[in-house]
């Protein structure tokens, strides 16, 4: 490309000049230099086109006069300094561009004379700053106005709105603020608006529904905030339509569905709710929709089938609930659909299998259910098919098969079941094939090894069973191999040696048996090799030191045995070895030293020998090192001071001896040292390491004294520092961890209850060594630096006096002092007092059993007060425990009178009550405490002596009573006939008397009666008179108001005394007089019969005249 200098036209007189119009041929033709200052003078010129001819230097200034300018086009040069102010003299410029050029500065205010511009481009300069002038707003006639990224910060001039005629206005990638000016409503003549990438806040203005000439709008990437106006239905030209990534809320207006000739709606990364509005429908224009990562709610609309040009759908990271619309099967331009993370639910869609163009099917992390149509299998142009973590269960499709272009299929996460496809081994582009994390069984199939392709193979947790395919080792691509956690037999196959792409094998927690092929060795490119939990034998193969690539290697819970290879040195690489728990024995190998990247060395519980390799001191970073419960011996490298990254470094449970080295304590990095359950001796270091955390060295034979230094505030991390079990360990633990709110406290309590002289509880000062001084009745042990106890050898002394030995000041309990500071046993003086009150002699606590105190400590015995207690409850005087005869126990603690309840019984025997001792008359003992009536036993006797079965009182006929029996009468000495004639006439007038008396008071009785109950009827309801009046008897009487049949006759003549009382119902009501009765019954009153009078049936069997 040639190159041109300028300088020729300097040489020419320009104002003699009738050129109107100067460009470069742009044809490749490139000059150098500084624009031409001398073209100000052409008074003629009008237009100027040098885009990208390699122009340097500035903008001349002089260029402001030339009035006739109409043209300028400078983008694309090398242009730098300023925009001129002196370019406001330029009033017939129309067109204005320098865009891509190095200038810088602000945009100058009087350039707002420019009134005739109508396009202006200063794009892509990068440097301009400043804000957007408001002056500017006088270019009325402007068309296109393009700043788009630069520096430009501010608010968006309303002034603005002036731009009547603006069709472009580019804003985008400054750094421009404020709000969206209402006022812009006005520039109705936009076509084409980019406001991206600035800093622009607050909320869309709805008067901005004016710009229906809108086809392009972007205002992604901002800040802007509020609700999608529901007016902006009236931009009905709109074609792209962006603002993703910006802070919106609300719905998606159903009003928008206007909007019929959007191409493109990206609204994704806000924070939109609502659901996807069915009305929709009708942008039937769509291609690409982007409303991922909002918070959308609701279902995914049937009716949006009608999109049948829509390519893109994203609307995966929202809340969409709801099935997948069978109806969509018919918008079969689609290429990618993005569903992923919602909550959708459902079964796949068997109509779906119409979608013919999709490339790219993601349905992942939701809830989809049910099983995976076989009908899809015609969705041959599948590359990315992404069902993971949903709950989908059943078979994998074997019909899949026919989807031979895929390249990526994710099924992990989900319930399926069934066995792998040998018949997928058509699929022979599959690159990443994820099917872990389910229920699958069987085994792997051997016919996958034509899919050599597959760069990664995820089948971990699954339950398959069987052997490792020794097929697969065509699998040369394979990078990335899980198989763990499966049921996994069999040996590792040596023919896998062909997978040299593998970088992550991990076949963990199975069955796998046998030895660790040496072939393998070939995997030279491995970073990942995880084989631990199964049941491995042999030994570590010496020829794996070529997998120099290892990061991680992982064989633990394995029965690996054998020696650690020095050849693993040049493992260099390696970052994390676990060889912990198999049955590695001989000794560790100083070669390892080499392993310079080693973080994490776990060798734990093995049977590992020998000592601690002082060479092991260049591992510098190592962070972990493990050597706990093997056996171990020699001592502690003082070398390893230089591991100063070093953090956890635990060799508990080994034969290690000798002393911890004083070096150690330079090792800055050390939190956690465990040393305990071994041998070792010396003494503990003065200074431990500035970051430790736990220093546990328990259980070991180490000597001398704890240092006093050992204490939170030199050690601020500390928290647990554990020396019990150290027998020949002196002096005190440091005052300080005896606070309970010292770090410490649990390493002072673990000494103490392992019952340890370390604590020194009685110390009351120390020194370096330990205790200097002891409280009151102990003493320092010069040996032990430790307080032991003052003994005192006074018999039965608590304490000596002023921390003697031989002067008691207090008595054990139950003796006291005597004159020369013995001690002597107390005697309780007080009569009946088992024990006297606070060591006293005559004040009693405790009286002896049914004696109490008396109140000036003495005992006086105990009185039961109970009413009718024969003797009260030991040690009670209100709780009684035997009551007098025939009394009984209330459950209260007193007595109450026996009740005899034995049915005709005049008493029961003493002391109980339900055993009759004596029957009423004429009734005896049963034999079983009850009563039983007696029966005459006397032959021709009607009658026995009260009392008597064999005593005689009346005897039948003329059969007359003799010696308890009956016998005839006996002849002679009888009364003369005319005796016995007067005695019966005599007789026979005193009855008649009798009856006469009866007559005459029975009489009166009725009259009295029959007024009462006639005065009764008068002034009481029938209720009340049902109601009996007592009538006074010896004991009790029962009155039963009987209705009786009126005085007409109709009586029957039975005698009422025999028969039940009758209802008013029963009993006829006839007469115009009703009578009513009363049947007074006198009940026995001391053993008299009962009398029964019925006046009513006297009356009406004419016993009784009624006056």
């Amino acid at each position: 490309m040639p190159d041109h200098t300028v300088a020729p036209f300097n040489a020419y007189s320009y104002e003699e000049m009738s050129i109107t119009s100067i460009q470069c041929d742009r044809c490749g033709t490139r000059f150098s230099g500084l624009l031409p200052v001398a073209w100000a003078r052409i008074k003629v010129l009008t237009f100027i086109d040098f885009f990208g001819c390699g122009f340097t230097g500035t903008l001349p200034k002089e260029w402001g006069n030339s009035a006739s300018l109409s043209t300028i086009i400078l983008g694309s040069n090398q242009l730098s300094g300023t925009l001129p102010e002196e370019w406001a003299g330029l009033t017939h410029l129309t067109r204005l561009q320098v865009e891509n050029n190095n200038l810088e500065g602000t945009l100058p205010k009087s350039w707002s004379s420019m009134t005739q511009l109508q396009q202006a481009n200063f794009g892509s300069i990068r440097k301009l700053t400043g804000t957007l002038p408001p002056e500017w707003s006088s270019m009325v006639l402007l068309q296109s106005l393009y700043l788009d990224n630069n520096q430009f910060s501010g608010a968006l001039p309303s002034e603005w709105k002036a731009f009547s005629s603006m069709q472009k206005l580019f804003l985008y990638n400054n750094q421009l603020n404020g709000t969206l000016p209402p006022e812009w409503g006005t520039m109705t003549a936009l076509t084409d608006l980019r406001l991206f990438n600035n800093q622009i806040t607050g909320d869309l203005p709805a008067s901005w529904s004016t710009m229906t000439a809108l086809s392009i709008f972007f205002l992604y990437q901002n800040s802007l905030t509020g609700t999608l106006p529901s007016s902006w239905s009236g931009m009905i030209s709109l074609q792209q339509f962006s603002m993703h990534t910006n802070a919106l809320t609300g719905t998606l207006p159903p009003e928008w569905s206007s909007m019929t000739n959007l191409v493109n709606f990206y609204f994704n990364n806000n924070n939109l709710a609502g659901a996807l509005p069915p009305s929709w429908s009708s942008m039937t224009n769509l291609v690409n929709f982007y409303v991922d990562h909002n918070s959308l709610t609701g279902t995914l609309p049937p009716e949006w089938s009608s999109m049948m040009k829509v390519q893109y759908f994203y609307a995966d990271h929202n809340n969409i609930t709801g099935t997948l619309p069978s109806s969509w099967g018919s918008m079969t331009s689609l290429i990618t659909l993005s569903l992923y993370v919602n909550e959708l639910t459902g079964t796949l869609p068997p109509e779906w299998s119409t979608l013919s163009r999709i490339v790219n099917l993601w349905l992942a992390t939701n809830r989809l259910d049910g099983t995976l149509p076989s009908q899809w299998s015609t969705l041959t142009t599948l590359q990315d098919f992404q069902l993971y973590s949903n709950r989908f269960t059943g078979t994998i499709p074997s019909s899949w098969s026919t989807m031979t272009v895929i390249r990526f299929l994710y099924l992990d996460d989900n319930r399926l079941s069934g066995s792998l496809p040998p018949q997928w081994s058509a699929i022979t582009t599959a690159q990443k094939l994820r099917m872990n994390n389910n229920t699958l069984t069987g085994t792997l199939p051997p016919e996958w090894s034509a899919m050599t392709s597959l760069n990664t193979l995820q089948l971990n947790n699954n339950t398959l069973t069987g052997t490792l395919p020794s097929q697969w080792s065509t699998m040369t691509r394979l990078s990335l191999l899980y198989l763990g956690i499966n049921q996994l037999t069999g040996s590792l196959p040596p023919q896998w040696s062909t997978m040299t792409a593998l970088t992550d094998l991990q076949m963990n927690d199975n069955k796998l048996t046998e030895t660790l092929p040496p072939e393998w060795s070939t995997m030279a490119k491995l970073q990942y090799l995880y084989l631990y939990a199964n049941q491995l034998t042999g030994t570590l193969p010496p020829e794996w030191s070529t997998m120099t690539k290892l990061v991680n290697l992982y064989l633990y819970d394995n029965q690996l045995t054998g020696s650690l290879p020095p050849e693993w040195s040049a493992m260099t690489a390696l970052v994390n070895l676990y060889l912990y728990n198999n049955q590695l024995t001989g000794t560790l190998p100083p070669e390892w030293s080499g392993m310079t990247s080693l973080l994490n060395l776990y060798l734990f519980d093995n049977n590992l020998t020998g000592s601690l390799p002082s060479k092991w001191s260049t591992m510098l970073p190592m962070e972990k090192l493990q050597l706990n419960n093997n056996t171990l011996t020699g001592t502690l490298p003082p070398e390893w001071s230089s591991m100063t990254n070093l953090q956890y470094f635990q060799a508990q449970g080994n034969q290690l001896d000798g002393s911890l080295p004083p070096e150690w304590s330079a090792m800055t990095g050390l939190t956690y040292l465990y040393l305990y359950d071994n041998q070792l001796t010396g003494t503990l270091p003065d200074t431990l390491p500035p970051k430790i955390q736990q220093f546990q060295v328990y259980n070991n034979t180490i000597t001398g004294y704890i240092p006093q230094s050992y204490t939170t505030t030199n050690y601020p991390s500390v928290k647990s520092i554990l020396l019990r079990e150290n027998p020949q360990l002196h002096g005190c633990v440091p005052p300080s961890w005896k606070v309970t709110t010292n770090a410490l406290y649990k390493s002072y309590t673990d000494l103490r209850d392992s019952n340890s002289t370390l604590t020194c509880e009685n110390c009351t000062s120390y020194d370096t060594l330990g205790c200097a001084a002891c409280a009151a009745g102990s003493k320092v042990d010069d040996t032990t630096r430790q307080c032991v106890e003052k003994e005192c050898l006074v018999e039965n002394c608590t304490t000596c006096v002023f921390d003697t030995e031989d002067q008691c000041e207090t008595c054990d309990e139950t003796y006291k002092l005597d004159d020369t500071q013995q001690c002597v046993l107390k005697v309780c003086g007080v009569t009946n007092c088992t024990s006297c009150l606070y060591n006293t002699e005559d004040q009693c606590e405790t009286c002896d059993t049914n004696f109490k105190s008396d109140g000036n400590g003495g005992c006086i015995p105990m009185v039961c007060s109970v009413a009718g207690c024969a003797k009260c409850v030991d040690d009670t005087e209100d709780n009684c425990e035997t009551c007098d005869t025939n009394l009984k126990s209330d459950g209260n603690g007193g007595c109450t009178p026996m009740v005899c309840s034995v049915t005709n019984c005049t008493k029961c025997v003493d002391d109980t009550e339900d055993n009759c001792e004596t029957c009423d008359t004429n009734l005896k003992s049963d034999g079983s405490g009850g009563c039983t009536p007696m029966v005459c036993s006397v032959t021709h006797c009607t009658k026995c002596v009260d009392d008597t079965e064999d005593q005689c009182a009346e005897c039948e006929g003329d059969l007359v009573t003799r010696d308890g029996g009956c016998g005839a009468k006996e002849g002679g000495g009888g009364l003369p006939l005319g005796a016995i004639i007067g005695i019966v006439i005599g007789v026979v007038v005193l009855l008649v008397i009798l009856i006469l008396l009866l007559l005459f008071f029975c009489c009166r009785k009725r009259k009295t009666a029959r007024e009462n109950v006639e005065h009764n009827a008068l002034t009481k309801s029938e209720e009340e008179m049902t109601q009996q009046p007592k009538v006074d008897v010896t004991e009790e009487t029962e009155v039963t108001m009987l209705t009786r049949p009126s005085q007409d006759g109709s009586g029957d003549g039975t005698n009422p005394l025999s028969e039940p009382p009758k209802t008013d119902e029963e009993v006829p009501q006839t007469g115009e007089r009703r009578r009513r009765g009363r049947r007074a019954r006198s009940v026995r009153n001391a053993g008299a019969e009962i009398a029964d009078i019925d006046l009513d049936y006297m009356y009406n069997n004419n016993e009784i005249v009624e006056d």
